[in-house]
């Protein structure tokens, strides 16, 4: 059995050289903004792909998918996507096209002819709007990432080889 996972950190004093100072002291802002905006991009696909595959009657439930400003907690930022209606997560997580002997919710005329003439990487129009497009993106979304901390760190006069793990 593996033991708890420690952070190690690796401390690299710079000296005579202003610019390449500078250029490691901006690394860690540069790439925050990266993610930053990468997150942002991520969350604003999610809003797109979800708002095309949440189940529709009078469209209040599109409409109200939204993403939130990315939040920073520590050193962690937090990407929010949601909907302020009321019956959003009953939708969510019980809007099932079969459940045989259990009581659910039907996907409605609109909703039925559109799972007919749309269907994508993400299952077509239904439930779990939200976890299906996260589940037929979610490598896209790393790649992004990595792309992202393999920018900024270039735009800071570094360069990052391997594999990141995010």
């Amino acid at each position: 059995m593996a033991g708890p996972r420690t952070r190690q950190t690796l401390n690299i004093n710079v000296t005579g050289n202003p610019q390449l100072q500078a250029a490691i002291a901006n690394l860690g802002p540069n790439i925050k903004a990266g993610l930053k905006a990468t997150l942002q991009k991520i969350g604003n696909h999610i809003v797109e792909r979800s708002k095309e595959t949440a189940p529709i009657l009078t469209g209040d439930l599109r409409a109200s998918i939204t993403a939130h400003p990315i939040q920073e907690q520590g050193d962690k930022m937090l990407l929010t996507v949601s909907t302020d209606i009321p019956y959003a997560h009953e939708m969510h997580q019980y809007l099932i096209k079969t459940l045989v002997g259990r009581p659910h919710y039907q996907l409605g005329p609109i909703s039925s002819q559109m799972d007919r003439i749309f269907s994508g990487n993400e299952g077509g129009v239904g439930g779990s709007y939200f976890t299906r497009v996260l589940q037929a993106h979610f490598q896209t979304y790393l790649i992004l990432l990595q792309n992202s901390v393999q920018q900024s760190a270039a735009g800071a006069g570094f360069q990052i080889q391997g594999k990141l793990r995010i």
